[in-house]
């Protein structure tokens, strides 16, 4: 047997870590069907909780980032890895997409901030270095991943 701690433990221990940030409101947590952990925090919130789980159980793996504009918010998901995956979700406003970087505490979310800087328009504030990651420098549409407001 492995000294690797199950799913559960992993999401009860996260769980508890994020307690006091995840009781708030606009924060809520789920499990998807394949059992990963889904916490929903305030914007504010996101800093303190990676701090918190770096601190406390050294986690640095940063899968991902993803991105998605859901008028009218943006998500941003961050995905991580310890064992098992879950993730840290926040809303940004549309109008306002800005957020603090991440990139002080794990520093290999530099290259995922940019990439969403690029496509969604996300401001990253305190990010090193926002030149174009995957678009061409001269880029003077919208951001490619927005969605075009439909609605007169």
């Amino acid at each position: 047997m492995s000294g690797i701690p199950n799913r559960d433990a992993i999401n009860t221990l996260v769980l508890r870590l994020l307690s006091d940030l995840t009781a708030g409101p606009g924060a809520f947590t789920h499990t998807t069907t394949d059992g990963e952990l889904v916490i929903h925090l305030p914007t504010h919130a996101l800093r303190p909780a990676v701090s918190r789980l770096i601190d406390e159980i050294g986690i640095l793996h940063l899968t991902t980032i993803t991105g998605e504009d859901l008028p009218p918010h943006i998500a941003l998901r961050y995905h991580f890895w310890h064992h098992y995956g879950f993730t840290l979700e926040i809303e940004l406003p549309r109008d306002r997409p800005v957020v603090a970087s991440l990139v002080d505490l794990v520093p290999g979310v530099a290259l995922y901030e940019r990439e969403v800087h690029d496509m969604l328009g996300v401001l990253f504030e305190g990010h090193p270095d926002l030149r174009p990651l995957l678009l061409p420098d001269e880029w003077q549409g919208p951001p490619p991943l927005r969605k075009e407001d439909t609605h007169g």
